[in-house]
């Protein structure tokens, strides 16, 4: 596992020195996962991992919460779910689950909200989103760039969405 571009990119992003220390310590791709899905929202707002970096070490990862360049992937009921490059799948709540996600670059996820579920999506990039919800869901979805909400339908009690 290569961390050099990792912890490069890291210290250009301005990462507190906890937060590289415990990137430069970890000994395994589960390792580094975990250290960002506890950081994930300061992930986002430095742009980090740069795309080259996902795209020489992570391209076609996938797990429970994230995907980097994969297709088909499906999310149930997480917590926080990551997707980046050119990811496409779905995200399912159901049963009152809360969940985050955030939709970068060039992927597209389909989110599925049902059973009093509640969902933020933050979507950056490029990247698009289509809303399914049951009318007792509730999504919240913040756009950020050329991000767009597709094919959903209209729900304003169910979907709210903000351009930021």
């Amino acid at each position: 596992m290569n961390k050099k571009g990792l912890y490069a990119a890291a210290k250009a992003a301005g990462m507190c020195r906890d937060g590289k220390k415990k990137l430069r310590h970890a000994k395994s791709i589960d390792e580094l996962v975990v250290f960002f899905k506890e950081n994930i929202i300061w992930l986002v707002e430095h742009d980090y991992p740069p795309v080259a970096v996902l795209r020489e070490h992570y391209a076609g990862f996938y797990n429970e919460w994230a995907a980097a360049d994969a297709k088909g992937v499906e999310f149930f009921d997480q917590e926080r779910v990551f997707v980046a490059l050119a990811s496409e799948g779905a995200a399912h709540y159901t049963h009152g689950k809360r969940g985050r996600v955030f939709v970068r670059h060039d992927s597209e996820l389909t989110i599925y909200a049902e059973n009093d579920t509640f969902v933020v999506v933050s979507v950056f990039d490029n990247a698009r989103v289509t809303i399914r919800p049951t009318e007792t869901a509730k999504v919240y979805v913040y756009l950020h760039g050329n991000a767009q909400v597709v094919d959903t339908p209209d729900c304003p009690q169910q979907i709210i969405i903000e351009k930021r």
